[in-house]
């Protein structure tokens, strides 16, 4: 029998007063994948994920977690999900044990073994004595993203959890979620502004645009769509008419033409032959591939600042 998706929402609509949050809201994730939420501020985000975890009640919809309806049976369906949705807060003057040990009571009693073993987990073993107030802003990150473990979840659900790191910070972050998913087969939903690093970890994107899905599929697949070649040549002065005309033809400073077409090889072939026969001399043949920057700067151009911050969406 195949496993239910960790996650699984139909039909999800959420007002705040005249303002629509959410509208119709559906996709599932599977168990030990990684889905990054992507939109812009005031876009629905934070209402998903409030919705998810019970602070929020949609006003239509459903809600499935491993196979539990989240709105029906909240205490069974959230049993193994952890969340961090804003900045973790800890008691400063207590070790990162002692913390873990304070906060797991909320949720029923831990070993020592196992608080150790998600200190491991997260890369605060040799820290587990120190105290919090002495942490950085990482470590206290990765703290949150432990005591999310705690006692042994299966879903996390991570907003924003790079927000005010440096890059050291980012990519040790980064690093976890992977380690996290692929050594642990933990499902983690992540929502982040950072895209490059959405497009690192995350194996599915679900883009959000006022309050509605607008794309939702396989990474790789959804930038492949986007792929281009580039061609870099010098030797002319003009292009020759071409069959079919670059998406792209510049100079750059050098006096180099730079031409991207579609990536498409029967038609490149066509194209190649043409610039040689009118004297260029090719200097470089690349693919290039679309990021998840590019994608997502495309479908949600129009964005401007949403006055829906102010409800946390």
């Amino acid at each position: 029998m195949n496993a239910p998706p960790a996650i699984a929402i139909s039909g999800l609509n959420k007002r705040y007063g005249k303002f629509h949050a959410c509208r119709d809201i559906s996709f599932e994730l599977g168990q030990g994948q990684v889905l990054g939420l992507l939109g812009p501020n005031g876009a629905g985000k934070t209402t998903i994920i409030k919705s998810i975890v019970g602070l929020v009640h949609p006003d239509s919809g459903s809600i499935r977690v491993f196979g539990q309806d989240a709105l029906e049976n909240r205490a069974e369906a959230l049993r193994h999900v952890g969340a961090v949705v804003e900045a973790p807060v800890f008691y400063g003057f207590l070790s990162a044990r002692d913390n873990l040990e304070s906060l797991a009571r909320l949720s029923g009693p831990v070993s020592r073994e196992r608080l150790d073993e998600v200190l491991a987990v997260v890369g605060l073993a040799d820290n587990a004595n120190q105290k919090v107030d002495t942490f950085s802003y990482g470590m206290k990150q990765r703290l949150g993203i432990a005591q999310s473990l705690l006692p042994d979840n299966r879903l996390l659900i991570l907003d924003e959890p790079t927000n005010g790191l440096d890059p050291h910070g980012i990519l040790g972050i980064r690093l976890l979620i992977r380690k996290l998913s692929q050594e642990h087969g933990i499902t983690i939903l992540v929502s982040s502004h950072l895209l490059s690093e959405i497009e690192e970890i995350a194996e599915q994107v679900l883009i959000i645009h006022q309050g509605r899905c607008i794309l939702h599929g396989i990474t790789r697949e959804l930038l492949a769509h986007g792929s281009l070649i580039f061609v870099r040549c010098r030797g002319l002065e003009a292009l020759p008419s071409l069959p079919l005309p670059p998406l792209r033809a510049e100079r750059n400073e050098a006096g180099e033409w730079e031409l991207e077409f579609a990536d498409d090889a029967i038609a490149l072939s066509a194209q190649l032959p043409q610039l040689l026969a009118a004297g260029a001399t090719l200097l470089e043949l690349s693919p290039r591939r679309q990021t998840l920057e590019e994608l997502f700067i495309a479908l949600t151009k129009d964005t401007q600042d949403a006055a829906s911050d102010r409800f946390g969406v």
